[in-house]
């Protein structure tokens, strides 16, 4: 029963944590929504070959993902539509980034292929959740997994940046990116693993209470 109650009550506890209004207007939404609106700009950067202005407007988005959460939290203004806004955000940034990338050749496509399928599966997993009436919170695992990435991605515009103007930096920078980038995609794949539990546990908690009732 105590091992149940561990999977079980993650939701819950992070429920009853913090206070989730149904606002449409504030400022982190907004922030998320900007964020989303400059992702096509920083895509067509990458393509452009813009390189030092794409690794400064990608630092710009990635950290306003920060900056909107810490925002929310000081604030009070954390929004149902912030938390389904929030996790999209951030997939759509990296999956536009990966095909960017990929298409540039600046980051190899099998590791592109690792981090892109770990989103693909979070999304299908988000969506059981939302079939079954189970809110999908996402975890700190998940959180450094993503910035991790984001630090790869950056990094390997870092690389397409420098190259050719120092001789050690792009090699530098290409062993952090690698490094970011493995470790980012293994802790990511763990976590699906994890909400995977955690859906399981959901089902076997709405088995109990249909027969309980």
């Amino acid at each position: 029963m105590a091992r149940r109650d561990t999977h079980t009550t993650h939701v819950e506890t992070t429920l009853q944590s913090e206070v989730v209004s149904n606002r449409v207007v504030t400022i982190p939404n907004l922030i998320t929504i900007v964020r989303i609106a400059a992702i096509p700009g920083l895509v067509w950067l990458i393509l452009a070959e813009r390189d030092l202005a794409a690794v400064f407007t990608f630092v710009v988005i990635a950290g306003s993902d920060f900056v909107d959460g810490r925002i929310a939290r000081r604030l009070g203004q954390v929004s149902a539509l912030g938390k389904m806004l929030d996790p999209v955000a951030d997939r759509v940034l990296l999956l536009a980034v990966a095909v960017a990338v990929t298409i540039r050749g600046i980051m190899p496509w099998p590791l592109v292929l690792v981090i892109a399928g770990r989103e693909v599966a979070v999304s299908a997993v988000a969506i059981w959740y939302k079939a079954h009436g189970v809110q999908l919170e996402v975890r700190y695992a998940g959180k450094w997994a993503a910035t991790l990435v984001m630090f790869s991605f950056g990094l390997f515009l870092g690389v397409a940046w420098t190259d050719g103007l120092w001789d050690w930096v792009p090699t530098l920078l290409d062993v952090a990116a690698w490094a970011c980038g493995v470790s980012g995609a293994g802790l990511g794949w763990w976590t699906v693993f994890l909400y995977v539990q955690d859906a399981r546990a959901a089902t076997v908690r709405q088995r109990t209470e249909v027969e309980v009732t």
